[in-house]
């Protein structure tokens, strides 16, 4: 390998993005002028298919009857709801679950049956068709059972029913287990025999399937239409693939949100400040469905269940009201766990050292720690498992009479990149009491007394984990190239025919090159945002803003006038006071000019030594090179290693004043706890902070003089990032004993 292909690696990584694919560059090429055609031609469409997908939504949904068990359930169903018979219907604690619940009872009710809704606890009931919503279903004496977005994994609570008489009809989407439970009917998109076309409902989309059905057996088949927005909220809150009917569905249910919304969804609306008419999926999925959530997080769904079966505008605004004070709370408990587990990182820094993170609290509540889990996993960059007590172990012990019982906790898992987190847990499953989920996200219940032997034993396994298995895919795809033609307000409009957006029909990005920022300025009440004037191709475009939201705006060189880079962005349109402008929301940059690199093109040639490590594959980054170089045999000497790194023998040792700015730098930036931070950052930070002179090699050879002398925790991850961690220390270290530093200057004796 040259010494031109090794220094490659020490140039700043830029951010990476790419056209969509080999159809992105035809699609460019192509006759059609309009943007949107360009965009689906790139995303792999025919001309024909790109034509059908910008029509307009046919008025009618596929035939219900298509769905293998829907005769059944319609069969089951019809007779009571002509005889007027109570049907209990029992939902799930997420938004799919209540909105399928709020789905069927309207339903149910327009035709003037008695209908009760159960929607379990999620901290104390559980998943599934709940223990709680048999008693009550038995209690009552109802004529017939109906789950939504749940009941295919409940065998003993469907057999219970049965045998009590009562008729059960199960709607649902999750898949389906090796053993059905007995019903009178299973509406399952995913079970066994499925022969229908579009199998991708969520909970909410099945049960509406189910109305169209009855709504065509009963000679009402456009009743069914009434509840569409329903079926939106939870197709897009459960995150389904916005194709096929999905789509239909959403483009459907939106337009009723936005001319005509529920009592309880207009006061919602009103409370998070978002006008009907501006209603669209990303709403839905960061504005509307986390509230919904955040009360079945805190084991109250029938709030949210209420509120949209509100017909008062007073009752509306109550729950609306209560509603939000519920997500408040949400979030002020996510953040204080958050910060919580990051000051038990603080406290026990080696834990960050590992690939795998386990933190517990005796207070965390159940329903949020997904949410810590998945932040956690994001901002260390590994499967991170999170407990608090288990709540129906506390719910029972409160029982007059109870027995004390184990301590038990109960919590969540979530994964990074490509590790298979359930295959990680299996090797510890002995130590659960429960244990259930898939690769990417996982639930357990531990007895206390095992958390050390369950940290233990699986950050031993995560450790084990190759280093590629913790990477992510984060390059960013523009579906084609911008031209000077399409920045115009009908192309954006156009693009809006493409949504709604969301999973597997992601917001169309575009590719701008060589694109200069002028007039940048800072915006919003912190100053997080930057927004500038477009010039490109040649012109200046001051009717069209260009905006960089949250961190990319903390970037000193875009407030900079003049600043040149590639971007790639979203193309649309915002109504102010009556005025419309364009707007390009950058989604990823690059700057075009080169960035300082890292290591100076001196020193001579390399000898010819073979590296011990291929520096081609996936893995390779200036990181890896470095850990392999600081591994070398003695037989290499100063000049060797400075030839490989095109550096001077003279500049392998980091001396005096880098090791004390680093420190100081280190000490700044984990100031509040451990982090991840990449090496150009921390490079970065200390030339702007100290006008620090040093290469690559001398910064990794300071981390690992500083880890070898205990006052750092680190791992290494790919990408030239690290997660690092100050550890505490008492007496005072000796850097210059280290066995690296002693062995660095050695080889410049």
């Amino acid at each position: 390998m040259s010494k031109k292909e090794i220094l490659r690696m020490f140039r700043k990584v830029q951010t990476q993005f790419s056209l969509r694919s080999p159809a992105s560059a035809m699609a460019d090429t192509a006759s059609a002028t309009d943007l949107a055609h360009r965009v689906l031609l790139a995303r792999g469409c025919s001309p024909a298919e790109a034509e059908a997908w910008l029509e307009q939504p046919a008025p009618e949904l596929a035939d219900p009857f298509m769905l293998k068990g829907m005769r059944a359930a319609v069969d089951c169903l019809l007779p009571l709801v002509k005889a007027g018979k109570p049907i209990l219907i029992h939902g799930d604690y997420d938004t799919d679950g209540v909105t399928s619940a709020a789905l069927l009872k309207l339903f149910f009710s327009s035709f003037n049956v008695p209908v009760e809704v159960c929607i379990p606890n999620r901290l104390t009931d559980g998943y599934g068709l709940s223990d709680a919503g048999v008693k009550r279903a038995i209690r009552q004496g109802v004529s017939a059972v109906v789950t939504c977005d749940c009941g295919s994994s409940s065998p003993e609570a469907c057999e219970q029913l049965m045998t009590a008489g009562i008729a059960v009809v199960i709607t649902d989407h999750h898949s389906c287990p090796a053993i059905l439970p007995t019903a009178d009917a299973l509406v399952n998109p995913h079970q066994p025999g499925e022969t229908a076309a579009f199998t991708d409902y969520s909970g909410a989309g099945v049960a509406l399937k189910l109305c169209q059905a009855l709504s065509l057996a009963l000679e009402q088949p456009d009743c069914y239409k009434d509840y569409l927005d329903l079926a939106a909220i939870g197709t897009v809150g459960d995150v389904m693939p916005l194709r096929g009917e999905n789509r239909q569905i959403v483009r459907l249910g939106l337009a009723l949100l936005r001319h005509n919304p529920r009592p309880g969804l207009a006061q919602l609306l009103q409370l998070i400040r978002t006008p009907a008419a501006g209603v669209d999926a990303w709403v839905i999925g960061h504005q509307i469905s986390p509230r919904i959530n955040a009360a079945g997080r805190l084991g109250d769904s029938q709030t949210a269940c209420l509120l949209l079966m509100a017909e008062e505008e007073q009752e509306a605004a109550s729950l609306a009201q209560s509603l939000e004070d519920q997500n408040r709370k949400r979030q002020e408990l996510v953040t204080q766990a958050g910060a919580e587990a990051r000051q038990q990182l603080t406290l026990q820094p080696d834990q960050i050292s590992h690939a795998c993170l386990v933190l517990a609290n005796d207070h965390w509540p159940v329903g949020i720690l997904g949410i810590v889990a998945s932040r956690l996993s994001e901002d260390y960059a590994c499967p991170c498992v999170v407990l608090g007590p288990d709540p129906a172990e506390e719910a029972e012990g409160s029982r007059p009479g109870a027995a004390a019982a184990v301590k038990q906790l109960r919590g969540s898992a979530r994964s990074y990149g490509e590790i298979d987190l359930l295959a990680l847990l299996e090797t510890v499953r002995d130590l659960t009491v429960h244990l259930g989920g898939h690769p990417q996200a996982a639930g357990l219940t531990i007895e206390q007394d095992r958390l050390s032997a369950l940290r233990n034993r699986l950050t031993a396994a995560a450790d084990q984990l190759p280093l590629s298995q913790f990477t992510v895919n984060d390059r960013q795809q523009a579906d084609c190239l911008l031209r000077p033609s399409d920045l115009t307000l009908e192309q954006a409009y156009l693009l809006e025919g493409l949504g709604p957006f969301g999973q597997d029909n992601p917001e169309p990005l575009f590719l701008l090159k060589a694109v200069t920022l002028r007039q940048p300025k800072l915006m919003g009440s912190k100053q997080e945002h930057l927004k500038a004037v477009l010039e490109w191709s040649g012109q200046l475009w001051p009717q069209i803003s260009v905006l960089f939201f949250g961190m990319q705006a903390a970037d000193s060189q875009l407030q900079e006038d003049g600043c040149c880079l590639d971007i790639l962005a979203a193309l649309k349109v915002n109504e102010f006071r009556g005025q419309k402008q364009l707007q390009l929301v950058v989604s990823a940059y690059r700057q075009i000019t080169e960035a300082i690199p890292a290591a100076a093109v001196t020193g001579p040639e390399s000898a010819g030594r073979p590296l011990p490590l291929p520096l081609d594959g996936p893995e390779t980054d200036r990181l890896q090179l470095l850990s392999q170089l600081l591994k070398l045999t003695p037989a290499w000497g100063a000049a060797e290693i400075g030839a490989v790194l095109g550096l001077a023998a003279d500049d392998l040792l980091p001396d005096k004043p880098l090791l004390a700015d680093s420190w100081r730098c280190l000490n700044l930036l984990l100031q509040e706890g451990p982090r991840r931070l990449s090496l150009d950052e921390l490079s970065d930070s200390l030339t702007r902070l100290y006008n620090s002179k040093h290469n690559a090699y001398q910064l990794a050879c300071s981390l690992k003089i500083f880890e070898q002398a205990g006052l750092l925790a680190l791992r290494r991850l790919p990408a030239e990032e690290l997660v690092l961690a100050i550890k505490p220390v008492n007496a005072k270290v000796d850097l210059y004993a280290t066995e690296l530093y002693q062995d660095l200057q050695g080889k410049q004796a």
